[in-house]
């Protein structure tokens, strides 16, 4: 466990990049479902739109079921069993070949930033997903 916190904390000395440490922690969070550097905070969909003030443009993890999928695969609608919520996938390159119609009713993890739109509504830009 030391040579692996020695190894992390080596590669980030010599990167000491934002999108080094970004994509570290969507690698892990494809591994392991949680992250180690963004402090990602695990919350309920309905907790997003509760605290969506106090969320704002910070990074959760949010877990769920795809109900419905865009005509173009650039959004899903995530619900679990209290709430639902918009996912905009276009920042997630593989998001396209995990989530299709096929796929509705599965159960996805969700890590990204969520944005309040202009009605006051919040999303979800996702930056990375799992499925469960």
């Amino acid at each position: 466990m030391r040579n692996l916190a020695l190894l992390c904390f080596g590669i980030i000395l010599t990167s000491s990049c934002a999108d080094t440490i970004a994509s570290l922690d969507k690698y892990t969070f494809s591994l392991f479902g949680k992250t180690v550097f963004m402090g990602a905070e695990e919350v309920s969909i309905k907790e997003v739109h509760l605290d969506h003030a106090v969320l704002d443009e910070k990074n959760v993890i949010v877990e769920g079921n795809i109900v419905s999928v865009g005509e173009y695969n650039t959004y899903a609608v995530m619900v679990d069993s209290t709430a639902r919520v918009l996912v905009i996938q276009t920042q997630v390159v593989s998001f396209e070949d995990r989530i299709k119609g096929i796929d509705v009713g599965k159960k996805f993890k969700v890590l990204g930033k969520l944005v309040i739109r202009k009605k006051g509504l919040p999303t979800i830009e996702a930056k990375s997903v799992i499925g469960i």
